[in-house]
């Protein structure tokens, strides 16, 4: 992901074959600079989010004396499902966005697809994940334990919905695919969508693990 955020705002970046714009189209009013600036901004503050997430999951996990005892919590099957789910998605959209700087569009067509398919295809294996931790949060709340689960269920519910988000930008990339009308202008976008779901590859890994780690 450092890779794509370092070309997304370099300057050297080429463009889908094009030349890199003049110095004096690189200034506030470009709609590539407001793009980029959007982008890491948008990224920072999802970054504090979730990070403001996991330090209440450790305090109630760790530091709450009506946490549940160490190795108590259970997770769901269907949460490594979608974590191997996630990572293909990774590798398709990495793909999507190498077709897209060669100019191989048909290509893109078929690797943004396959994106789009994974990423309904991880909301769909996380829905009974979700019931699953909704129901053993219950539980513990009537043996008047931490609502551990239930914090873990808002992170996932979280980052599901902005998985749900990323997945607009890719439809509406797909459906230009198929119409034939995707050009050098979209290549932004494209890059801009691979860094996103880099993102939140590396939001879940983090948030899965700590899971993991702390049961």
């Amino acid at each position: 992901m450092l890779h794509y955020l370092k070309q997304l705002f370099s300057d050297d970046a080429v463009s889908l074959g094009r030349e890199n714009p003049a110095p004096d189209q690189r200034n506030a009013g470009d709609p590539n600079a407001i793009m980029r600036l959007g982008t890491l901004l948008f990224l920072i503050s999802l970054t504090i989010l979730f990070v403001v997430g996991l330090f209440t999951y450790l305090y109630l996990r760790l530091g709450s004396p009506s946490a549940p005892p160490s190795g108590h919590l259970e997770f769901p099957l269907g949460l490594w499902a979608s974590t191997l789910v996630l990572l293909g998605s990774g590798l398709t959209v990495h793909r999507a966005r190498a077709c897209a700087c060669s100019n191989d569009f048909p290509a893109l067509n078929r690797w943004l697809g396959l994106t789009f398919g994974l990423s309904i295809a991880f909301i769909a294996i996380q829905l009974p994940s979700m019931m699953e931790l909704l129901n053993a949060h219950r539980a513990l709340l009537v043996r008047r334990y931490s609502g551990i689960y239930g914090m873990t269920l808002a992170l996932i519910v979280i980052h599901a919905l902005h998985v749900l988000g990323g997945m607009i930008p890719l439809s509406w990339l797909s459906y230009k695919a198929v119409k034939r009308t995707l050009g050098p202008q979209h290549q932004r976008l494209v890059r801009v969508c691979a860094v996103y779901w880099h993102f939140l590859e590396v939001v879940w890994i983090l948030l899965f693990g700590t899971f993991l780690l702390t049961a």
